[in-house]
């Protein structure tokens, strides 16, 4: 098996990626037989993805720790990406997304193509909690998928940019099955994915491009009910959307704000803050 420890002890970054994505896969499985079943067999499938989600975190968890331990102090105890304790930058993160979803709505309202149904309140908060954990741990898989150890594995070398767009490829394929999604929206995908990954170089750890993701996905599903893939009939959003007319490369649609054109210039807007920040974190 001298073949395998020459493997598993490789030096290149893309090796070590496709080990790590294996071994949390196998992980994830195991996981996921001994929490998903009970949800599936007592018939409560609501919660059947939630469990779902809670056994691949744990996955890339473990396949984190067995990295660890194969690739010692190269890998290091940071391999993870929730690095030095710096969950404020989670936090912080989620209100910067989220201000952004915010201003980006009300300037599609501004320009007459949505509208906003009438305030509602929370009559059904708890399945609002599960969807929200349910988001964070999504954007926690994912975080943790391109932005965690693969990140790290390959920042040996300067200035890695062209890794950032294949991991941003792959993050394009994970959301290929969305519904509502077209041209636009898997062109805004691919910058978003950039833009997460330079915000994990820029704040040094994954909790802020977590937060990201989480306050993004989060304000338009429970603010404005934006359905994406979170859509649920128990649902409630404080300010419903509905997209006037057929300009839905401009207002979005009922998936998201992610098929708008104005979605686009934000996001480059926001890969160009994050990417200068990153390299004036390396020139310093």
């Amino acid at each position: 098996m001298s073949w395998l420890s020459k493997l598993l002890q490789t030096s290149h970054p893309v090796v070590r990626v496709l080990i790590y994505w294996f071994l949390s896969l196998l992980a994830g499985l195991a996981f996921t037989g001994m929490l998903l079943t009970p949800f599936l067999v007592s018939g409560q499938t609501r919660f059947a993805m939630w469990a779902g989600l809670c056994a691949i975190f744990l996955g890339f968890i473990a396949a984190t720790f067995l990295a660890w331990l194969w690739y010692g102090d190269d890998a290091g105890s940071v391999t993870l990406g929730f690095k030095n304790h710096r969950w404020l930058k989670g936090v912080s993160g989620g209100l910067l997304s989220a201000g952004a979803v915010v201003l980006l709505v009300l300037l599609i309202y501004a320009a007459g193509l949505i509208q906003f149904g009438s305030f509602s309140p929370p009559t059904t908060a708890f399945y609002s909690v599960y969807t929200a954990s349910v988001i964070f741990l999504t954007a926690a898989i994912e975080g943790l998928l391109l932005r965690g150890f693969p990140i790290q594995s390959m920042t040996r070398k300067p200035y890695p940019e062209s890794w950032l767009v294949v991991l941003s490829v792959v993050y394009v394929l994970l959301h290929s099955g969305n519904p509502g999604y077209f041209w636009l929206s898997y062109i805004n995908i691919f910058l978003m994915g950039l833009w997460l990954s330079y915000a994990t170089l820029a704040a040094g750890t994954l909790w802020y491009s977590v937060g990201l993701h989480t306050g993004w996905n989060l304000s338009q599903t429970l603010i404005f009910g934006y359905s994406g893939v979170w859509s649920d009939e128990a649902l409630w959003s404080l300010f419903p959307v509905t997209v006037m007319g057929n300009s839905s490369w401009l207002a979005g649609n009922d998936s998201g704000i992610e098929g708008s054109v104005m979605t686009t210039i934000l996001i480059i807007l926001l890969i160009s803050y994050e990417r200068t920040r990153w390299l004036r974190s390396l020139s310093s």
